[in-house]
């Protein structure tokens, strides 16, 4: 859980973390330049403006209270009135055993600053909204250990302890061991995984192919990907609604030339093993200067929509930054949120959460207000290709810490649940926001 997104070989762009308002927001620069053939079809540059909506999006009620000391990462409902959350060291808590600035450099430091990472996420809690009440999981498991997020269908989570792999069972508090470290290829602790949408598998990366592990009938299936020609580029990023396809964000070579690359989303089929090109890039001259021009898919912040008809995704087409909207069967791109550079600090790359039921996407993104750069929190109905009934729903957010699992749908699709502070308190490498307010908002 320390990296919510690990590149692999990815030679698009160079993910680097900068400190936004009180939370990490992931952007990236260039490390080389696309050439574009003419395929590539924005239907139009910004295809967010409001639209005629029938139904529009409503808020029926907002709830902002609260203060959990600790707070580190948000998981998810996992009931009408329960959380799942990772709770840490308190601010003060943590500069009273943490009292001087790591020098990373030093051999002792370096191990120091990894302990104090591991009290600042804490473990794993059960936290009940209307109360606040916190409840730790009874096996103690840290949130740095988890290696998926939570399943909402199945109310379950995988995590590493001794060196295995395990699920966790949330509703008979139940652990069961699923992989052991000796038959995983990868250094323990370094690759997420993907749950399926219907919580029947989980998807792993496996030595360049994808390791397919059946829950029910407690086997493995090894899908090949790899090649000479195509490789995983990011993960977990891995996608299935009930692990007949599998999505991935891959990198290609051209014809055997590493210097003209490709990113592109792929599926994979579990039966026959066939992968299918999704969604591509223009091949790319890995050796040219010319920055003007990039394109690329920074982060796996992608979701399947109409059955695989449309994928909406972050990514940078023809040096422009935003979320678009990709149509599978017309091959164009809608830019619906496009990404406002409005200082120097250039390209960014801001989540998207979408809806269980594929509706509703809640996404953040800049503003510049009042002369000065603010991030707010907007939501907005998917409608075909477009975006509609966008409102704004926080102005000037400041998330606690991880931006990737922030906000966290309803299984039901209505609610969600984000958490934040009104500002950021930096001191000795780590940050803290002033305190870790719970925000649940419904719509109709």
């Amino acid at each position: 859980m320390k990296n919510k997104k690990i590149l692999l070989i990815i030679k698009i762009a160079i993910p680097i973390i900068i400190l936004g308002g009180s939370f990490e927001i992931e952007r990236y620069i260039s490390a080389r330049v696309e050439k574009f053939s003419n395929n590539i079809v924005i239907v139009n540059e910004d295809n967010s403006a409001l639209g005629e909506d029938d139904k529009p999006l409503e808020i029926v009620n907002r709830q902002s209270y609260g203060n959990v000391e600790g707070f580190s990462e948000n998981f998810g409902f996992i009931g009408d009135d329960e959380a799942l959350v990772g709770i840490g060291l308190s601010q003060e808590e943590f500069y009273k055993k943490y009292p001087n600035e790591f020098d990373t450099s030093n051999e002792k430091d370096d191990k120091l600053f990894d302990e104090a990472n591991d009290d600042i996420y804490g473990n794993i809690y059960r936290l009940k909204l209307s109360t606040l009440e916190k409840k730790p999981l009874p096996l103690g498991i840290e949130v740095n250990s988890l290696w998926s997020d939570l399943e909402l269908n199945v109310n379950k989570i995988t995590y590493i302890k001794d060196n295995n792999y395990l699920i966790y069972d949330l509703k008979n508090d139940s652990s069961t061991v699923y992989k052991k470290a000796s038959d995983v290829k990868e250094d323990i602790g370094n690759v997420e995984g993907n749950w399926s949408k219907d919580g029947s598998y989980i998807i792993s990366y496996d030595d360049g192919d994808l390791d397919l592990y059946n829950v029910k009938e407690k086997s493995s299936k090894k899908l090949k990907v790899k090649s000479d020609n195509l490789w995983i580029g990011i993960t977990p990023g891995f996608y299935s609604e009930n692990g007949e396809n599998i999505y991935f964000i891959g990198t290609q070579n051209k014809n055997n030339d590493s210097r003209y690359q490709r990113t592109g989303i792929f599926k994979i089929n579990s039966s026959s093993q066939k992968i299918e090109e999704v969604l591509v890039l223009p091949y790319r001259d890995t050796q040219s200067s010319d920055y003007s021009k990039e394109s690329g898919i920074p982060s796996n912040d992608y979701s399947v929509l109409e059955e695989g008809k449309k994928i909406i995704l972050n990514a940078t087409i023809e040096g422009k930054d935003g979320t678009y909207i990709y149509d599978v069967d017309s091959k164009k791109f809608y830019n619906v949120i496009p990404h406002v550079n409005t200082d120097a600090e250039g390209s960014y790359c801001s989540s998207i959460w979408v809806s269980p039921d594929k509706t509703k996407v809640v996404y953040i993104n800049k503003e510049s207000e009042d002369g000065k750069d603010q991030w707010n929190l907007y939501a907005a109905k998917i409608n075909g290709n477009s975006l509609t009934s966008k409102i704004c729903i926080y102005k000037g957010i400041n998330f606690p810490r991880t931006i990737s699992n922030a906000v966290q749908w309803s299984g039901d699709s209505k609610k969600i649940l984000f958490f934040s502070g009104s500002e950021k308190i930096e001191k000795n490498n780590f940050v803290f926001t002033d305190k870790n307010e719970v925000n649940i908002i419904t719509f109709k």
